[in-house]
């Protein structure tokens, strides 16, 4: 069976696939499709086609859109230049495709672009998941610019100790996470001095050299006490 979605026979859509088709598994090329159905099986450089010679592609803008294309920019016999306003079947990845090669908006405002659900689902998780990590990212870059600013104020110091850095630096157990906990553990500690790690191995110890190891329990506990915070926020 071709990798490819089946229309019907009185649909004058086109289908967006890999050409030439290929069996499912095997990837041995599929048998040939009936002239009605090949001519309405098209590849991207078919649509980059289409958006040349009926609009709005100049010649600059397809070149570097085929280019962009790769593989799916190379002109094959025989393929139908699919006619603008009609529908579009895309599934699989076909639209992240056309995206990376700029293409896909304008695809999307000169034809009926239609997809398969799983298709759609597929993008809606892998564009929630692109916003996390967009979310994530902005939010590390407000945190090192807050520690940034309290190092040239002061309100932020530098844990110093008289211990020479780890020389074991292809250890699994070097890099930066590891090297603050054994600051933490290694620093000459003072009066006042307070460890707040949420590390469990260091917090399964109640001190380190008199000074109270506490974790972010305790500090809310502290800031619901001072009232720098409500319960709602607790």
């Amino acid at each position: 069976m071709a990798r490819s979605t089946t229309l019907d026979n009185t649909s004058d859509g086109y289908v967006l696939d890999y050409l030439p088709l290929r069996k499912l598994g095997s990837g041995d090329l599929a048998d040939s499709l009936p002239d009605s159905d090949a001519r309405r099986v098209v590849n991207c450089r078919a649509i980059a086609e289409s958006l040349l010679s009926e609009g709005p592609l100049s010649e600059e803008m397809h070149q570097r859109a085929i280019q962009a294309l790769g593989d799916e920019g190379k002109a094959l016999p025989g393929i139908t230049v699919p006619q603008q306003g009609s529908p579009l079947f895309l599934h699989g990845n076909l639209a992240e495709t056309l995206a990376d090669a700029g293409l896909l908006d304008l695809v999307c405002a000169r034809f009926s672009v239609r997809a398969d659900k799983w298709s759609v689902d597929r993008l809606r998780d892998d564009l929630k998941e692109h916003e996390q990590h967009d979310a994530l990212a902005n939010w590390l870059s407000t945190l090192v610019g807050r520690v940034q600013r309290g190092l040239s104020i002061g309100k932020y110091q530098f844990i110093v100790t008289n211990s020479p850095p780890d020389e074991a630096t292809d250890s699994p157990r070097s890099g930066p996470a590891s090297a603050c906990i054994t600051e933490l553990l290694q620093f000459d500690t003072k009066d006042g001095d307070i460890i707040w790690a949420d590390d469990r191995f260091i917090t399964s110890y109640l001190r380190r050299d008199g000074a109270p190891i506490i974790g972010i329990v305790e500090i809310l506990d502290g800031l619901l006490a001072k009232q720098a915070i409500d319960s709602s926020t607790y």
